[in-house]
This record gives structure tokens, C-alpha cells and sequence, in this order.
């Protein structure tokens, strides 16, 4: 079957029908139009192929990287816990092999390159990635999530009373950084005694909560230490640890400039396994206000003391809620 259409000069301009009732307009539009169509849904395959590769790569590269990640991590825990002297310096292999002889790497972001490529290659030999690591040690910075204001006062009994204004702060916003971490109000559940210390407390003769004043009412409740930052307190989870130094910018007044006069002096990972060093090994230390008569005899009479139960009865004694030495 064959078909024919014929079109004139006058009538396809005018729009009008040719002899036999076909429109030549009408097909010369619906033809365009179909291109069009045909033309955006390949332009729209191209584009989703062009992104679904695009994605690929970038799923690739972000596997890539997270594990030269893992590798960095596990070389430096590696090293780490091949160091075999009971104190840190720099001279020690977790400082010198990550550094280098020339390093090439800024990790910290202080201008200073501090780190060397470590290269990691394929079962082929072709290169695989590289990776960078900085092993800073985080003894004598000042934790963020358990220093005070007390500025030095109180009796030493918690590190609250360790201060943060003394660092190289410009204004006075940093007095905002404990009620940060409290969640804008007091430690804990407000109004509880949380860490069950109060009767204690308020008759130790001692300044627990670093305000100047010695066994007030209340001295246990709502006092710093019963913020801890590995088991947070309050209704909802209020207590909020800083889990960055980069937290501190949260606080009105500190911002970016307090920020990096401040962040080599601080830290949030620092902790206290408990443990001390005997001169030959490490052992857990004994918690005088909580440990039992026979554990603190066992442990003076260890340590070479004469009338060691003796002593030990006269330490619990004098820890008890009278304060008054009875035996």
C-alpha cells in the first residue's frame, strides 16, 4: 500500500488542506514534536548514565579512602603499642616514624606540614593511595569536658576546680562552656543527687564544689562531678559532652578567633584507666573511700607497713560520715 502527500507552496503557508484532505502543517509539527520527545528522553538517558558513573567513581574513591583510613589507624595503634617505656616523648617511634624526615602533611591545619606519606600499593605493585598520620600525645592539655571555673579554689577535690580561664581567652565567654556540657542548666538531673555523695559531703570539712563555701547544705547536689562524660545524666539525656575541641565555637563569645588561640591547649579524649605503676607492673588503685577493710590491709601490708590492719582501721575510720576518729 503506498500513500502520497502532495503539498503546495500556498496551501502549506495558509495551513490549509491539499486536495486529497491531508495538512502538511500538521504532519511537519507532530514530526518535530516526536524528535523532541525522542531527543529528551536520550538526553536524559545520556545524563543518567553520565551520574549513575560519576556516582560509581565516587562510591569507589570513598571506599578507597575510608580504608587507608582504617590502615592509618591501625598502623598508628600498631606502633603505639610497640613502644615499651612506661612514659611518652617525642623521640619514640609513634613520633618519629609518622613525622619523617621531611614531612610533607599538614593533619593539624596550622600552616606547618607534620606528617609524612605513608604509600600503600596493590597485589599488582600499582598505587593503591597514600595516607598521613599525627599522633599527638593529649597528656597536660586541659579537658574540656571536666575543667571548671573555681579559678584554683575549693580542695582539690575534682577537676572542676582546674580553671579555664587561664588560657589565652579574649572575652569572657568561655565561662559558658560548663553549662554547655550541663545542657544550659545544672550537672545532672537538676535538684537530685545523682551520684548519692550528699551526706558525705555536707560534713567532710572539705570544699567539694569549688564555690568558696565548706560543707553548706547541699553541697553534694547539682555539685560538677556528677557530670561524667562517658554516661551523660538529666532528663533526656541533657548532660551534652563536648565530643570535639571544635564544640567550644557553640558557646556565644568564643567563636573561631578563641577557637585557635585555644584548641592546641585543649583536649575532650583524655581519661584515666585507674591504673598506676608499681615500679614492675600496672595495677588498679584502690579506692580508699570505697574499698574494704581487708583489701586496704592486704594492699599496706604489701607495700611493707607495719601494723598494716591497725592502719587500715584508722583510714576507715576517719573517712566515715562522723569525721571523728573513734578507734
Amino acid at each position: 500500500m503506498n500513500y502520497r502527500v502532495r503539498c503546495r507552496r500556498n496551501e502549506m503557508q495558509a495551513g490549509l488542506p491539499n486536495e486529497d484532505g491531508t495538512n502538511c502543517g500538521v504532519v511537519l509539527i507532530v514530526a518535530l514534536g516526536v524528535l523532541s520527545v525522542l531527543l529528551i528522553l536520550a538526553a536524559g538517558f545520556l545524563l543518567r548514565s553520565s551520574l549513575e558513573a560519576g556516582a560509581a567513581v565516587n562510591s569507589l574513591r570513598a571506599a578507597q579512602a575510608r580504608w587507608l583510613t582504617v590502615a592509618g589507624m591501625a598502623h598508628a595503634r600498631a606502633v603505639i603499642g610497640g613502644c615499651p617505656d612506661v612514659y611518652t616523648h617525642g623521640s619514640q617511634e609513634w613520633k618519629t616514624i609518622f613525622e619523617g624526615q621531611e614531612p610533607e602533611a599538614d593533619n593539624d591545619g596550622d600552616g606547618i606540614a607534620d606528617s609524612s606519606w605513608s604509600v600503600v600499593h596493590g597485589y599488582g605493585g600499582g598505587l593503591e593511595g597514600r595516607y598521613a598520620v599525627l599522633v599527638e600525645d593529649e597528656c597536660g592539655k586541659l579537658d574540656l569536658n571536666v575543667a571548671g571555673e573555681a579559678g584554683g579554689g575549693g580542695s582539690g577535690w575534682t577537676t572542676f576546680e582546674l580553671d579555664l580561664g587561664a588560657l589565652p581567652w579574649r572575652g569572657r565567654g568561655w565561662r559558658g562552656l560548663p553549662r554547655l556540657r550541663w545542657g544550659g542548666g545544672k550537672p545532672g538531673e537538676e535538684g537530685v543527687d545523682d551520684d548519692r555523695d550528699n551526706r558525705w559531703l555536707e560534713h567532710d570539712g572539705a570544699d567539694n564544689d569549688g564555690d568558696g563555701l565548706v560543707d553548706e547544705a547541699g553541697e553534694g547536689i547539682d555539685e560538677p562531678d556528677e557530670f561524667t562524660a562517658a554516661c551523660p545524666r538529666g532528663q533526656l539525656d541533657r548532660d551534652r559532652p563536648l565530643l570535639t575541641p571544635g564544640d567550644m565555637k557553640m558557646v556565644r563569645g568564643i567563636g573561631p578567633v578563641n577557637y585557635e588561640r585555644t584548641r592546641r591547649l585543649v583536649t575532650v579524649f583524655s581519661g584515666d584507666p585507674n591504673l598506676g605503676w608499681d615500679g614492675r607492673r600496672w595495677r588498679r588503685r584502690f579506692m580508699l573511700n570505697a574499698g574494704s577493710l581487708s583489701g586496704l590491709a592486704s594492699l599496706l601490708e604489701e607495700a611493707g607497713l607495719e601494723e598494716p590492719f591497725q592502719k587500715a582501721v584508722n583510714l576507715l575510720d576517719y573517712s566515715d560520715i562522723d569525721v571523728i576518729v573513734s578507734v
